[in-house]
């Protein structure tokens, strides 16, 4: 067998156990690896029909908060939803709002503002409830630690019911009931439940109470949502709901996220969990960052396709202004870090100019390049106390962390991974010494450790083991993708897409198996990284099955001889003089390569999308020498046909023009977001010039970019700015690549066709 799940010495999976999976072996190992190790959980992991969700009515606390409820319904009282900023705040606030509005003539929500009001609730505006008339508080996502506050509503006359996740503190707060997760224990299914799915629990108890029907999939992409976007492990309850929800949350029926997916249509495909998570997201969560947390649930509740239409239009503009302050100030974290705090334990970065509402995605960016807890403040307009967010990395818990730090505070809250905290300017200092002496560096920073669930030969891989593994989807937080291990891989080609990554072809039994090393490490001799162990994931990238590398090293095993010519005969064909429309009736059916943006011309595929053929056509010139390579392996073509021309050939002032007009439309018409891929394909030229050319761009002030997940990149307008080192440093890096570029394209177009051969090899 080509495939081995990774077992402990002397384990063995039950034949009922691969029963429980469908007969499948493979998908039963992983799972068993991963402690879902009988008959009864395969089975229930794999179909959540089987599945027994958890009866809201058993949640403790729930009874007596259902009595509160319908005793205010029946006194016609007013009631408030305080929420919180996040997502998974904005989620249960909408959830709540409509679950609660049948019972209640008078509903309202109140979501803090990050900035005047800070995490959590506030007296004033406790006060101004009461003033209002509100008789019931109900919050969401918030209020376990908020102790004084809900005192000061109890003392005011108002009844309060907290439903949260948070960590509760050692003394809870004095509500009347309290509806929490992290109560139940450890090891109850409901433990990681986020705070979207406290207040579905809430919601689908009283209308079971009353008898009233819930309609099939309602609330459920909100839940799924919120799941998401607050990290929880995907297991247990929290996998039953998110496998329920994702299809109403990616095909959804609420119009505010129709009209959501629409404004961003063009940009993004929403299809599976990750693209929820880097996609919708981020752009619900905008709105509090940069100052409109109402905006969201307004959304989110909106019912006229036109008003949801500029709402959406709107969130997706204040995302973008996200975006710009967010990098600005991680740019500047990484200064700050490297002048002062490369040694320290736990990274504490103030600026008092920073924007509050981006303190927390810094800090995680942060953590993440230096594998260590991270966290990020600023200055309050009272010019006395500073406010921030902290994210941790690996098992390290900032919530602990802090609470061990907190003389130094004056108000924190959070979980293992994430918190907020705020504490008088002057004891910025003292706090950032005690807390960096809590834990040696050596014992905080998180080295990259890859869990293998499989070896398998590389011959093994295809496309329906890679459907096999997304039938374990969704993946996420203590699930994630299942990891691979091919030892002895053959290397055809590689090459650096842009300066971080690296793609790569394999051989596959005479077959092709491409793979990009995001991120990669420094560059390979090829020359000894012919036979290689790869550690990987599997995926997809435009369409094709590829593989996400994860680590790699020189084999061990015999390195079996091969040639470096090429590895198949090919008859090479001149039509470099003839029409494009004859050559292309005469190859009636070959395939096509083409890229660039000559007029009328609008082919085949391009360097990502070739592959396996009889036949191919060239009508470009591969921009290197290493796509050219990559192209032709791709394609295992008997024959191919050099029908390029010099109508590509361009010089640097054109090919720039040309580029300028792409960013522009780009801006306009596709909110800035594209790739370094997207782009080196319309300019037909290498991934890491486009970078240079981008990275020029900015420094003269034409643009301004920022470079998200993998290669992902959004473009803005820039503001013009006097020449500078660096811009001329890259200029001359500029010049000397497209120069290079245009070299080999010349003698490409200039060598006979038996040269072609010792050019690709």
């Amino acid at each position: 067998m080509d495939v081995k799940v990774l077992l402990p010495d002397e384990v063995a999976i039950s034949k009922e156990c691969i029963e429980a999976a469908d007969g499948d072996e493979l998908l039963a190992g992983i799972l068993y690896r991963r402690g879902i190790d009988t008959p009864d959980k395969i089975k229930i992991f794999l179909n959540e029909d089987e599945y027994e969700p958890f009866e809201p009515s058993t949640f403790s606390g729930m009874e007596e908060t259902l009595k509160i409820i319908l005793k205010k319904s029946d006194e016609n009282a007013k009631v408030c939803i305080y929420g919180d900023y996040d997502v998974d705040g904005i989620t249960s606030t909408v959830l709540l709002k409509e679950g609660l509005d049948p019972f209640f003539s008078h509903v309202v929500y109140h979501i803090p503002h990050r900035f005047t009001e800070g995490y959590g609730m506030n007296s004033d505006v406790i006060e101004s409830l009461k003033a209002e008339g509100i008789d019931l508080i109900i919050t969401c996502d918030c209020g376990i630690s908020n102790f004084e506050e809900i005192d000061l509503a109890r003392c005011l006359g108002m009844d309060v019911i907290i439903t949260d996740h948070h960590t509760p503190p050692d003394i809870l707060p004095p509500a009347n009931t309290i509806l929490n997760p992290k109560l139940c224990g450890e090891k109850n299914p409901l433990y990681p439940l986020p705070g979207v799915g406290v207040a579905y629990m809430l919601v689908k108890a009283l209308y079971e109470k009353v008898g009233y029907d819930i309609p099939q999939g309602q609330w459920l992409d909100l839940v799924a949502l919120g799941i998401i976007a607050d990290v929880v492990p995907v297991l247990d309850e929290c996998r039953y709901l998110l496998k329920k929800g994702l299809p109403y949350l990616i095909s959804p029926d609420r119009i505010g996220l129709k009209a959501l997916y629409n404004v961003i249509g063009n940009n993004c495909i929403i299809e599976d969990e990750e693209d929820i998570a880097f996609q919708i997201a981020p752009r619900i969560n905008a709105a509090g960052r940069m100052d409109n947390p109402y905006l969201p649930v307004s959304l989110l509740l909106e019912s006229n396709w036109d008003k949801a239409i500029k709402k959406a239009i709107e969130l997706d503009s204040l995302n973008s202004r996200r975006k710009v302050l967010q990098n600005e100030i991680f740019e500047q974290a990484i200064t700050l870090i490297e002048e002062k705090q490369k040694d320290k334990s736990i990274l504490v970065l103030y600026h008092p100019d920073w924007h509050e509402g981006v303190l927390g995605i810094v800090a995680g960016k942060v953590a993440e390049q230096y594998k260590r807890p991270c966290i990020c403040l600023t200055l309050k307009d009272d010019g006395i106390t500073a406010t921030g967010s902290a994210r941790s990395v690996g098992d390290i818990s900032i919530y602990d962390i802090l609470a061990d730090s907190r003389e130094y505070l004056e108000k924190f809250g959070g979980h293992n991974q994430a918190a907020g905290m705020s504490l008088n300017i002057g004891n910025i200092e003292s706090f950032t010494q005690y807390i960096q002496g809590l834990v040696p560096l050596e014992k905080v920073v998180q080295d990259d450790i890859v869990d293998i669930d499989v070896e398998a030969a590389i011959s093994a891989i295809d496309d329906i083991m890679l459907r096999r593994i997304e039938s374990l989807a969704p993946f996420g937080h203590k699930f994630a993708k299942p990891v691979f291990l091919s030892k002895n891989v053959e290397i055809l080609s590689h090459r650096p897409i842009g300066k971080n990554h690296r793609r790569f072809i394999f051989s596959r039994n005479g077959e092709q198996l491409d793979g990009i090393w995001w991120w990669a490490s420094p560059i390979f001799d090829e020359d000894e990284l012919d036979n290689v162990d790869v550690v990987y994931t599997l995926g997809r990238n435009r369409g094709k099955i590829s593989l996400t590398i994860l680590n790699m090293k020189k084999s061990n095993a015999a390195k079996r001889k091969i040639s470096k010519s090429l590895l198949h005969d090919i008859n090479w064909h001149d039509c470099r003089k003839q029409p494009i429309a004859s050559i292309l009736e005469k190859y009636d059916g070959a395939s096509v390569y083409y890229e660039g943006l000559r007029s009328g011309l609008k082919y085949g595929v391009d360097r990502y999308g070739v592959e396996k053929c009889e036949t191919l056509v060239l009508l470009s010139v591969p921009p290197a020498p290493a796509i050219f390579r990559e192209i032709v392996i791709l394609s295992q073509a008997k024959d191919i046909i050099l029908a390029f021309t010099d109508e590509d050939i361009m010089d640097i002032k054109q090919f720039m023009n040309q580029l300028q007009k792409i960013l522009k439309y780009i801006i306009e018409g596709k909110n800035g977001a594209t790739t370094i891929q997207d782009l080196s394909v319309l300019m037909c030229a290498p991934e890491e010039l486009m970078e240079i050319a981008l990275e020029y761009l900015k420094e003269v002030g034409f643009i301004d970019y920022i470079l998200e997940d993998m290669d992902q990149i959004t473009i803005y307008r820039g503001k013009k700015r006097t020449k500078t080192n660096k811009s001329r440093r890259l200029g001359r890096l500029l010049h000397n690549g497209f120069h290079e570029m245009i070299a080999f394209k010349r003698y490409m177009l200039s060598r006979e066709v038996g040269d072609m051969k010792n050019i690709c090899n």
